[in-house]
């Protein structure tokens, strides 16, 4: 395969993430968040748009373009501040390994666009936090700059703490590729899987809990929109910003779902089920439907959380990842160190 070929596989495989996450994984987060939400709180949810309130997703989309806005004093960075977040959440997505390989046309296809490695993916997090930073800046309010300035200060310690869990993973198979992290979790000890959840399990919660402020949800008090965007400061937001904004604010959630699959649930592997190794073309969508059901079931996890507890609240949000979760990633980093070296 030739340098043409190879930019137009990989120009291909964007436009299928493309697709997939804004098309089909943003849409089902948004419903699942509502459905599951309402029926935790014995509520009936979105059910008017479509059977069973499954096109609720994009009347929202529409009724959010319909939206009337004023002229904003800084108009490119209204536009360009949400864009931007959305493109870091992206990025995310586009070193997840969604299966391993997919036979083709007497070719084999990985099921990933690029394998940069695990500090890409902790590299497009922070970068994420310079969308909200600027988007407070663009409302042209100093309320809202210093909302978006200690949003980020906060959002620092979990930052951190996220750094600090994924150490741990690194230590257990020796790789930062994402890609070689789950074939390392394909071993097993017995009937087991040598998953991470199982040989790191506090790494995993703090991963979660760190992922969950990451991605602006309850019981951490740490949206984007808790800085002035779409409020009375943010005024020069219409409804296209809002969209994007909510976009990616569903992406985030769905991408720390996915990237807990991958560091901590052996990814598309499943005993006896999906080995390694290329097969058929069957065998290799089989391992993406692995992925997927194992992604819904993390998702799930992280809505219950979400709607089950009550929030923490501005000043135990800020304290919660320096006094709690980076004492118990450095716990599970000397965990990770000593199993690492008995094996």
């Amino acid at each position: 395969m030739n340098e043409v070929q190879e930019q137009a596989l990989v120009l291909a495989k964007t436009v299928l993430i493309l697709v997939g996450v804004l098309g089909l994984g943003v849409p089902a987060t948004m419903l699942c968040e509502r459905r599951f939400g309402a029926r935790l709180q014995s509520r009936f949810g979105s059910r008017a748009a479509g059977p069973g309130g499954v096109l609720q997703p994009f009347a929202d989309l529409f009724k959010l373009l319909a939206r009337q806005q004023a002229v904003p004093a800084r108009r490119i960075e209204v536009v360009l501040a949400p864009l931007g977040s959305l493109v870091a959440v992206l990025l995310v997505f586009a070193a997840i390994p969604f299966g391993q390989s997919c036979p083709l046309g007497g070719r084999v296809y990985t099921l990933q666009v690029a394998d940069p490695g695990l500090l890409y993916v902790l590299a497009a997090m922070a970068f994420f936090f310079f969308g909200p930073l600027w988007g407070a800046w663009s409302a042209g309010d100093q309320r809202a700059l210093l909302g978006g300035v200690r949003y980020v200060a906060g959002q620092l310690g979990y930052l951190l703490c996220t750094g600090l869990s994924v150490a741990g993973v690194l230590l257990l198979n020796g790789t930062v590729s994402l890609a070689d992290i789950v074939l390392a979790q394909t071993a097993t000890w017995g009937p087991l899987p040598l998953w991470n959840g199982w040989l790191s399990p506090l790494g995993c919660v703090v991963f979660m809990v760190a992922g969950l402020a990451w991605a602006g949800r309850p019981p951490i008090e740490s949206d984007p929109a808790f800085v002035g965007i779409g409020t009375e400061y943010g005024s020069g937001y219409g409804g296209g910003q809002l969209a994007l904004w909510q976009l990616a604010d569903h992406a985030r959630l769905l991408a720390i779902a996915s990237l807990v699959v991958v560091l901590y649930a052996g990814g598309w592997h499943w005993p006896d089920f999906a080995e390694p190794g290329p097969g058929s073309l069957l065998d290799g969508l089989a391992k993406v439907g692995v992925f997927a059901a194992k992604t819904l079931v993390v998702l799930l996890l992280l809505l219950w959380v979400r709607w089950s507890f009550p929030g923490l609240g501005p000043g135990r949000g800020r304290t919660l990842p320096w006094q709690v979760l980076l004492p118990l990633s450095l716990i599970n980093l000397v965990a990770a160190i000593w199993i690492a070296t008995l094996r």
